[in-house]
């Protein structure tokens, strides 16, 4: 190399205007390497070791996330890159849209923000929580994609979109809604796309209430739009399923049902004529055959025509009212008899029509015997003249029971009309040997079946005039003969009770009747009535059934069905009771085990009596508490009952004002008390104690404590406060052993006296 390519002759050192060109080593100095010096990048002499690679001078700031070639994206001039999107364009995933204004750190997050690490290339990769945080509509809950790129555009910089390509899988769209697909707002109001209505009135509540043609409110029709309407503009075509509801389409209605416009002129729905005449009377001025209008038929279709095509097969209801169809009648033809078709004048009496049959007929020959040709005399107008009947018959011969269904042949044999017998033997006698219930023959029936028999069928009922040998009632009236007349033996059969009934006797158990000695004359308990039921018993007459007897079953007292030696004393029977009796215990008492002496017959004991006066007499407060035993009785205990006032009442001596203890008050409150109440009370002053109502004290006293001075005490009295010592001293002057104290006074004056 020639040194004065970068040196000049004074030194070694490099000089600026040298004339060493750059480019010339494969690597031109371009931008920012232009302003540097030789050693930045030349680290030592040897200039041909130097790489030209770019990292071999720059640190790789981003971590060989994009390789090691810079010039991939920056140029010599600055390291700021201003071509992103067209570089981006360069990998798997180019940007597009809104992505191309995106700041790199948006997706590409390192610590560093200068790592660009390959990121997924599906739209889930970076707005998954944009799809987990969907509300309007809630991506999640409705299961939609997660291509983004399937609704959204990224040209747009909101997520709002217009396409929804899996909506048929949410809510189909088809006919008018189809057409609306890309104006969501249409039903989506404001964003919404939760909780979108998808029943018809949701969205169509409006169109419902302005419909006119017809009315749907006023009809009252279903608000689920799809019932008749498809998706389809205009809502039409539409169908009717509800037709029937408001007028049944059947017949030739239903092949036109769905075509509205043939009733429904100028699509006029409400309101519609339901009358046959309002649409079809161009048809019934037409008829001819019959002319209906000449006739005067009704202009109601219905009443002879159904809906079926071509208005045949037809009725006339009104027939009847010129001449009445049935039987045979009812199923001909209308030409049968109006012939050629004409309904003018048609004769209405039978010989008009059925002389020939009239002419040929021979059992009987109406000719020759004369009958009349008014063929309903005897016949109806049932197909085969049968059954016939010949009215003028009872005066001949009465045909009633099994005699007026036979057939004429049966008694007027060969199709004779002349001499036919007319009692009963001539025609049943073998009906008559025959018999074997009873046996006509052996018993000596009389062969004069009307007298038992009448005409009914299988000879029943019959009537025998039984009750003249023995009467048949209850039971007896549903018996069957044989069941008393064996062996279809009617004479000497036994009358009483016994005779046919000892079988039942024998087997009675509830009681036995023959280990009880009942009498075998059934009739004495018993009715005819069946099952024995109900039956009397004058139990009266052995024992008296009165209250709860009244209602006891027989096996109560009657033990195992035995009623001989029944015990009639209540104690046989209740004697359980009676020890068991805790108020009073009737046996710690003593009382009597004759029930009936306190008790009646009625349930639960109650009422009962007892003479309490034959033990102490009840007077007074105390005949109050007569139905109050343990006022007294305490504990049950009727024994134990005091019969001493005080036993009772010793609390009320105690407790008394004034303190009957201390005053020494006898217990015998009857001394002084009635049995009534305690007040008022007497109290005998004079007798028992000191005479003060009458002798020299009577009227010299007001009050007790003039005397008994100590209150509430009246054992202790004061004769001084009335006899001064002074008058009484000199009262006693001489008295041997006087001393002036008020037990003294007493003592030698108990009566008071002087």
């Amino acid at each position: 190399m020639d040194c004065a390519q970068c040196h000049s002759s004074g030194s070694w050192s490099f000089n600026a205007k040298a004339k060493f060109r750059h480019e010339t080593t494969g690597f031109g100095l371009e931008g920012q390497h232009k302003t540097i010096e030789c050693k930045a990048c030349h680290t030592n002499l040897n200039f041909k070791k130097t790489s030209s690679s770019c990292v071999s001078c720059h640190s790789d700031m981003h971590n060989q996330t994009v390789g090691n070639d810079c010039a991939r994206c920056h140029t010599t001039q600055s390291w700021i890159v201003e071509n992103i999107a067209k570089i981006h364009d360069n990998t798997s995933f180019p940007l597009v849209g809104v992505h191309k204004t995106v700041n790199c750190n948006q997706c590409h997050k390192t610590a560093t923000k200068l790592q660009y690490s390959p990121l997924g290339q599906t739209c889930v990769d970076c707005h998954k929580t944009d799809f987990q945080q969907a509300k309007s509509p809630n991506h999640v809950k409705l299961n939609l994609s997660n291509d983004c790129a399937s609704c959204h555009n990224t040209t747009v910089q909101e997520w709002k979109t217009r396409k929804f390509p899996d909506h048929n899988a949410v809510y189909p769209l088809t006919g008018a809604h189809a057409g609306i697909a890309q104006d969501c707002e249409k039903c989506h109001q404001g964003g919404d796309y939760s909780n979108t209505p998808r029943q018809c009135a949701g969205c169509h509540q409006t169109n419902y209430n302005q419909a006119q043609n017809p009315n749907h409110q006023r009809l009252n029709l279903s608000t689920d739009c799809a019932t008749c309407h498809t998706t389809n503009p205009g809502w039409a075509p539409a169908t009717f399923a509800n037709h029937d509801q408001v007028y049944p389409l059947t017949g030739a209605h239903k092949t036109i049902a769905n075509d509205c416009a043939q009733c429904h002129k100028g699509g006029n729905y409400s309101p519609m004529p339901n009358d046959c005449n309002a649409c079809h009377a161009a048809n019934y001025a037409k008829t001819s055959n019959p002319n209906h209008a000449n006739l005067g038929i009704s202009n109601d279709c219905a009443s002879c025509h159904s809906t079926n095509p071509n208005w045949a097969p037809a009725k006339f209801t009104q027939h009847n009212q010129f001449y009445p169809l049935v039987g045979a009648h009812s199923t001909l033809q209308c030409n049968q008899c109006h012939q050629n078709g004409t309904y003018k004048n048609t004769p209405t009496e039978c010989n008009a029509c059925h002389n020939q049959a009239y002419q040929k007929a021979t059992n009987p020959n109406h000719l020759s015997h004369g009958i009349g040709t008014d063929c309903a005399s005897c016949h109806s107008t049932n197909p085969g003249w049968q059954p016939a009947k010949f009215a003028q018959h009872n005066n001949f011969f009465p045909l009633s029971g099994a005699h007026s269904s036979l057939s004429c042949s049966e008694c007027h044999k060969n199709g004779s009309y002349t001499g036919t017998p007319k009692t009963c033997n001539e025609c049943h006698n073998s009906a008559y040997n025959a018999s074997k219930n009873p046996n006509h023959a052996s018993n000596g029936f009389s062969t004069d079946c009307a007298s038992c028999h009448t005409t009914n069928p299988g000879w029943r009922p019959s009537t025998f005039n039984h009750n003249a040998f023995y009467p048949l009632t209850g039971a007896h009236s549903t018996a069957t003969c044989t069941a008393c007349h064996k062996n279809g033996i009617y004479k000497n059969t036994p009358r009483d009770c016994n005779a046919c009934h000892n079988a039942n006797y024998q087997s009675a158990q509830n009681p036995n009747h023959a280990s009880n000695g009942f009498s075998t004359d059934c009739a004495s308990c018993h009715t005819t009535n069946p099952g024995w039921r109900p039956s009397t018993f004058n139990h009266n007459a052995f024992y008296p059934l009165t209250g709860a007897h009244s209602t006891a079953t027989c096996t109560a007292c009657h033990k195992n069905g035995t009623y001989k030696n029944t015990p009639t004393d209540c104690n046989s029977c209740h004697n359980a009771a009676y020890t068991s009796s805790t108020n009073p215990n009737h046996r710690t008492v003593g009382l009597s085990i004759d029930c009936a002496s306190c008790h009646t017959t009625n349930p639960g004991w109650r009422p009962s009596t007892f003479n309490h006066n034959s033990v102490y007499p009840l007077q007074g407060a105390h005949a109050a508490m007569v139905s109050n035993c343990t006022a007294c009785h305490k504990t049950g205990d009727v024994k134990a009952a005091p019969t001493t006032c005080y036993g009772c009442h010793a609390s009320d001596y105690t407790s008394a004002t004034p303190n009957h203890a201390s005053a020494g008050f006898p217990t015998n409150c009857t001394s002084c008390h009635s049995q009534n109440a305690w007040s008022p009370s007497t109290w005998n002053h004079d007798a028992q104690y000191f005479p003060i109502y009458s002798g020299k004290h009577k009227g010299k006293w007001s009050n007790c404590n003039e005397c008994h001075t100590t209150p509430g005490n009246f054992s202790v009295f004061n004769c001084l406060n009335c006899h001064k010592k002074t008058s009484t001293d000199n009262d006693h002057r001489g008295v041997t052993g006087y001393s002036y104290n008020s037990i003294a006074c007493f003592t030698c004056h108990p009566r008071g006296d002087d």
